[in-house]
């Protein structure tokens, strides 16, 4: 019999991003350590939802609910002909390098299921109910049972979150003896360039003109800690750990208590080398140039990287990043703030979406409080045009990701 007992692990620690900030990179670089255990990348990021869709939380029907919907962890080719799991997708296995490639000599990244599924059977009582943590915790016992990696009181679950979505962790809220909440961040501007970039080259659904406001949300979104977590919540710049690679990660282990290893410094998930892409740079760990700003200039002027940066100043100031170069004349200055930016012209965009966006980051620039910000909203655009934007964005409730006026401290 396999033994289970409530307090088995040390703690969790979430590593959401902030844009496109590095958070696959951290969470395979910490993969390999003795003392941390974690599923493939962000798999488990919609777990909540997932929970909470759920019309039993009996112990066989949630464990045959998991299998089915995640097949994906034992099958990185897999996809699920009626499903899709939340927060992941449905292409998960190729979306996130973990099918195999002949370029890279990677093989396919997989936890293996026979094993995995005999002993989670064996720590799941059948005919009780589990609760969200509970299940969460067994998930993680089998998964280092079918990796043979032993689990103590220091083993730390390394759990890969999203931004902007905090009530996605309502599950770690209890049931756990410590909680590290790590936000990967990345010069404001420039993380979210690099996800409209990520969008157009995995060309997403939504409309092109939809993407600078989409992003702009997104960068409003940036605190990740749940009401009672400010003082577990930092963040790390991606920068860092590619120009400072060793001191920047024992911060974070320092910071979780956890000793230094080797492994550290190697991509990997669930012990397999692992390539965020089968492109030539990315074959070296850490490099600067795979975050060089200059290869999101065919979206952006110097001007436009300069009203954007300038709306979220204090992010700038808080994470220590320099603001770009004011334009030299003002006049020309507040007009081309009011003119359609590069990325609008390239896309074509609507009147009204421009106006929604500079609307964005006004709000952004100069703070509106939460209650203030639909009315706002509302007088410029009016409620019917501002409902068809939201809904033609996919964000029937765009307010429930306000900005907060507290930014996540670096670590």
């Amino acid at each position: 019999m396999i033994a289970y007992n409530d307090i088995m692990f040390k703690g969790v620690l979430s590593i959401g991003a902030y844009g496109r900030s590095g958070s696959g990179l951290l969470l395979s670089l910490l993969d390999g350590h003795p003392d941390c255990v974690n599923f493939q990348d962000t798999i488990l990021s919609g777990y909540q939802d997932w929970w909470s869709s759920l019309k039993s939380n009996k112990g066989s029907y949630v464990m045959e609910d998991f299998i089915d919907l995640y097949q994906v962890i034992f099958d990185p080719t897999f996809i699920h002909p009626s499903r899709i799991p939340p927060g992941a997708g449905n292409d998960f296995g190729k979306y996130s390098n973990m099918v195999g490639s002949v370029i890279t000599g990677s093989k396919d990244i997989y936890v293996p299921k026979e094993r995995f599924t005999h002993c989670l059977s064996q720590i799941v009582n059948q005919n009780s109910h589990e609760t969200s943590s509970s299940f969460f915790k067994k998930l993680h016992i089998a998964l280092a049972f079918a990796l043979d990696k032993p689990i103590s009181d220091r083993t730390v679950i390394v759990h890969g979150a999203t931004n902007g979505t905090p009530q996605r962790l309502d599950f770690l809220t209890s049931g756990f003896r410590n909680n590290w909440n790590l936000l990967m961040v990345r010069e404001p501007v420039i993380g979210h360039y690099a996800q409209i970039n990520h969008w157009i080259e995995e060309n997403d659904k939504d409309k092109p003109e939809n993407l600078l406001p989409r992003a702009i949300i997104m960068m409003r979104s940036y605190y990740l800690a749940l009401t009672g977590w400010e003082n577990c919540t930092k963040a790390i710049r991606l920068e860092d750990l590619h120009h400072a690679p060793i001191e920047t990660i024992k911060k974070i282990i320092n910071w979780v208590n956890i000793p230094w290893d080797d492994c550290l410094l190697e991509p990997t998930f669930l012990g397999r080398k692992w390539f965020f892409s089968q492109k030539e740079i990315y074959k070296k760990t850490f490099n600067p140039d795979i975050i060089n700003s200059k290869k999101y200039q065919y979206l952006f002027s110097a001007s436009d990287n300069y009203y954007i940066a300038r709306c979220f100043k204090r992010l700038y100031d808080c994470w220590g990043y320099s603001l770009p170069t004011v334009p030299n004349n003002q006049l020309k200055l507040i007009i081309r703030f009011f003119s359609s930016f590069k990325i609008e012209n390239s896309f074509k965009s609507s009147v009204q979406k421009i106006i929604f966006t500079r609307m964005l980051l006004i709000m952004s620039l100069i703070n509106i409080t939460k209650n203030s910000k639909k009315a706002l909203l509302e007088k410029i655009v009016g409620e019917r045009a501002l409902n068809k934007i939201l809904s033609s964005m996919g964000k029937e409730s765009y307010y429930k990701n306000c900005l907060s006026k507290k930014i996540i401290p670096l670590l």
